[in-house]
């Protein structure tokens, strides 16, 4: 008739034999398809693993900050503190910004509220990057796709009006901060 051929035996012709891996306590290790085996747990096991990479995502930042720019003069952009990573929490060198979370003092514009324009400028190497942030003082600026180097240096910038005069009594900002989030 036909030939019999056992069900063991017909799984090593079709599928590549496996390979194990012994350690010197004679523990065999054996390759499984889970996903086949116990969906349930390969399953469980996929949302454990996507919450861990979420957890990464989230611790992969750092956060500076510093004291805001304070203009004398008007007319002119106005640098704060340079804002880079401090010892510790330096990315690697691969990594590239995400978004950047930031925050600058509104308390002290002294009713120059409309003539005040704040930027962020965002500088590595020989490239610089501008994001106005006179709208809000507090918000997340997404950096996906412009490939922005974790390492980069960040400065807030205050201009007073258009006319470069001196001013009376001129607002200031007295702290501000960036959160930058990245990958690599």
């Amino acid at each position: 008739m036909g030939v019999r051929v056992s069900v063991e035996s017909a799984s090593k012709m079709i599928a590549a034999p496996e390979r194990k891996v012994s350690d010197a306590n004679g523990i065999i290790l054996t390759p499984i398809d889970l996903a086949k085996e116990d969906p349930a747990l390969f399953g469980h096991f996929q949302l454990h693993e996507q919450a861990r990479d979420a957890e990464v995502q989230a611790v992969s930042s750092w956060y500076r900050s510093g004291s805001g720019p304070a203009p004398t003069q008007g007319g002119v952009w106005v640098g704060g503190s340079i804002l880079v990573p401090l010892a510790g929490q330096n990315p690697p060198a691969n990594a590239i910004t995400n978004s950047i979370d930031y925050t600058w003092d509104n308390t002290n514009l002294r009713g120059w509220d409309s003539q005040v324009s704040v930027r962020l400028i965002i500088q590595a190497g020989s490239n610089a990057w501008e994001a106005n942030v006179t709208a809000a003082n507090v918000g997340s600026i997404s950096a996906a796709g412009a490939n922005i180097p974790a390492n980069a240096q960040l400065q807030f910038q205050m201009r007073v009006g258009t006319l470069q005069v001196s001013l009376f009594n001129p607002p200031y900002i007295s702290t501000n901060s960036v959160r930058v989030h990245y990958t690599y």
